[in-house]
Protein backbone atom coordinates (compact mmCIF):
# COMPACT_ATOMS: atom_id res chain seq x y z
CA UNK A 1 0.00 0.00 0.00
CA UNK A 2 1.36 3.37 -0.92
CA UNK A 3 1.96 5.97 1.74
CA UNK A 4 0.40 8.41 -0.70
CA UNK A 5 -2.80 6.36 -0.67
CA UNK A 6 -3.35 6.36 3.08
CA UNK A 7 -1.04 8.48 5.18
CA UNK A 8 -3.10 7.71 8.30
CA UNK A 9 -1.58 4.25 8.64
CA UNK A 10 0.93 3.91 11.44
CA UNK A 11 4.35 2.51 10.61
CA UNK A 12 3.53 -0.65 12.56
CA UNK A 13 0.23 -1.16 10.69
CA UNK A 14 1.91 -0.55 7.35
CA UNK A 15 4.67 -3.07 8.12
CA UNK A 16 2.13 -5.59 9.47
CA UNK A 17 0.12 -5.27 6.24
CA UNK A 18 3.21 -5.76 4.09
CA UNK A 19 4.28 -8.84 6.08
CA UNK A 20 0.75 -10.26 5.88
CA UNK A 21 0.76 -9.84 2.09
CA UNK A 22 4.25 -11.31 1.78
CA UNK A 23 3.56 -14.38 3.90
CA UNK A 24 0.14 -14.79 2.28
CA UNK A 25 1.89 -14.90 -1.10
CA UNK A 26 4.26 -17.54 0.25
CA UNK A 27 1.41 -19.74 1.49
CA UNK A 28 -0.44 -19.27 -1.80
CA UNK A 29 2.66 -20.40 -3.69
CA UNK A 30 2.80 -17.10 -5.58
CA UNK A 31 6.35 -15.73 -5.53
CA UNK A 32 5.28 -12.72 -7.64
CA UNK A 33 3.43 -11.33 -4.60
CA UNK A 34 6.62 -11.54 -2.54
CA UNK A 35 8.80 -10.19 -5.33
CA UNK A 36 6.56 -7.14 -5.73
CA UNK A 37 7.23 -6.18 -2.10
CA UNK A 38 11.03 -6.40 -2.34
CA UNK A 39 13.36 -3.52 -3.12
CA UNK A 40 15.26 -4.04 -6.40
CA UNK A 41 18.59 -4.82 -4.67
CA UNK A 42 17.28 -6.33 -1.44
CA UNK A 43 19.44 -8.57 0.73
CA UNK A 44 18.31 -11.56 2.76
CA UNK A 45 19.61 -14.13 5.19
CA UNK A 46 17.04 -16.90 4.83
CA UNK A 47 16.82 -20.22 6.65
CA UNK A 48 16.85 -21.96 3.25
CA UNK A 49 20.33 -20.67 2.38
CA UNK A 50 23.61 -20.27 4.22
CA UNK A 51 24.72 -17.54 1.81
CA UNK A 52 23.56 -13.95 1.68
CA UNK A 53 20.87 -13.59 -0.97
CA UNK A 54 21.36 -10.40 -3.01
CA UNK A 55 18.61 -9.41 -5.41
CA UNK A 56 16.05 -11.32 -7.40
CA UNK A 57 18.59 -13.47 -9.29
CA UNK A 58 19.97 -15.00 -6.09
CA UNK A 59 16.47 -15.49 -4.73
CA UNK A 60 15.40 -17.30 -7.91
CA UNK A 61 18.41 -19.62 -7.57
CA UNK A 62 17.53 -20.43 -3.92
CA UNK A 63 13.92 -21.13 -4.92
CA UNK A 64 15.05 -23.39 -7.77
CA UNK A 65 17.38 -25.35 -5.47
CA UNK A 66 14.69 -26.21 -2.92
CA UNK A 67 14.09 -29.90 -2.57
CA UNK A 68 10.77 -31.64 -3.04
CA UNK A 69 7.90 -30.83 -0.70
CA UNK A 70 7.45 -33.33 2.14
CA UNK A 71 4.13 -35.09 1.39
CA UNK A 72 3.72 -35.97 5.09
CA UNK A 73 3.46 -32.37 6.28
CA UNK A 74 2.33 -28.99 5.05
CA UNK A 75 2.63 -25.42 6.24
CA UNK A 76 -0.82 -24.16 7.18
CA UNK A 77 -0.18 -20.64 8.43
CA UNK A 78 2.53 -18.05 9.02
CA UNK A 79 1.82 -15.78 11.97
CA UNK A 80 3.77 -12.67 13.00
CA UNK A 81 4.12 -12.25 16.77
CA UNK A 82 5.62 -9.49 18.91
CA UNK A 83 6.04 -7.04 16.03
CA UNK A 84 8.02 -3.94 16.99
CA UNK A 85 8.73 -1.22 14.47
CA UNK A 86 11.33 1.52 14.82
CA UNK A 87 11.57 4.57 12.54
CA UNK A 88 15.11 5.51 11.56
CA UNK A 89 15.02 8.44 9.14
CA UNK A 90 13.77 7.15 5.79
CA UNK A 91 13.79 3.56 7.03
CA UNK A 92 11.69 1.35 9.26
CA UNK A 93 13.24 -1.49 11.22
CA UNK A 94 10.90 -4.32 12.21
CA UNK A 95 11.68 -7.05 14.73
CA UNK A 96 9.28 -9.97 15.11
CA UNK A 97 8.82 -13.66 15.69
CA UNK A 98 7.47 -15.65 12.75
CA UNK A 99 5.54 -18.78 13.70
CA UNK A 100 5.13 -21.34 10.94
CA UNK A 101 2.30 -23.77 11.66
CA UNK A 102 2.29 -27.30 10.24
CA UNK A 103 -0.02 -30.28 9.99
CA UNK A 104 0.55 -33.84 8.87
CA UNK A 105 -1.15 -35.56 5.92
CA UNK A 106 -4.12 -36.48 8.15
CA UNK A 107 -4.60 -32.86 9.28
CA UNK A 108 -3.12 -33.33 12.76
CA UNK A 109 -1.23 -30.23 13.96
CA UNK A 110 2.53 -30.60 14.24
CA UNK A 111 5.00 -28.53 16.25
CA UNK A 112 5.34 -24.96 15.01
CA UNK A 113 8.60 -23.50 13.80
CA UNK A 114 9.65 -20.16 15.26
CA UNK A 115 12.10 -17.74 13.72
CA UNK A 116 13.38 -14.40 14.93
CA UNK A 117 13.37 -11.83 12.15
CA UNK A 118 14.84 -8.39 11.71
CA UNK A 119 13.73 -6.52 8.61
CA UNK A 120 14.62 -3.15 7.10
CA UNK A 121 12.02 -1.31 5.01
CA UNK A 122 12.57 1.70 2.75
CA UNK A 123 10.16 3.90 0.82
CA UNK A 124 10.67 3.62 -2.91
CA UNK A 125 8.48 5.89 -5.03
CA UNK A 126 6.12 6.24 -2.06
CA UNK A 127 5.71 2.51 -1.49
CA UNK A 128 7.21 0.62 1.43
CA UNK A 129 9.60 -2.09 0.22
CA UNK A 130 11.57 -4.75 2.05
CA UNK A 131 15.25 -3.84 1.75
CA UNK A 132 16.82 -6.47 4.03
CA UNK A 133 15.60 -9.36 6.16
CA UNK A 134 17.53 -11.65 8.47
CA UNK A 135 15.76 -14.81 9.61
CA UNK A 136 17.08 -16.90 12.49
CA UNK A 137 15.19 -20.16 13.12
CA UNK A 138 15.44 -20.94 16.81
CA UNK A 139 12.77 -23.63 17.10
CA UNK A 140 12.44 -26.21 14.34
CA UNK A 141 8.93 -27.29 13.45
CA UNK A 142 7.10 -29.91 11.48
CA UNK A 143 7.55 -32.72 13.98
CA UNK A 144 5.03 -34.43 16.23
CA UNK A 145 4.02 -32.25 19.16
CA UNK A 146 5.35 -33.31 22.54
Amino acid sequence: MSANTNTALSAETEVANLLSNMYGGYLAGDPSIIDGLLAPEFTMFDSASHDLIVGHGDLAAVRAARGPVNPNQRETDLVVHDLRVFARGEHLIACFILEVKFEDAAGTPLASERARNTALFTRIDGDLRLTHIHEDVWQQGGTAQA
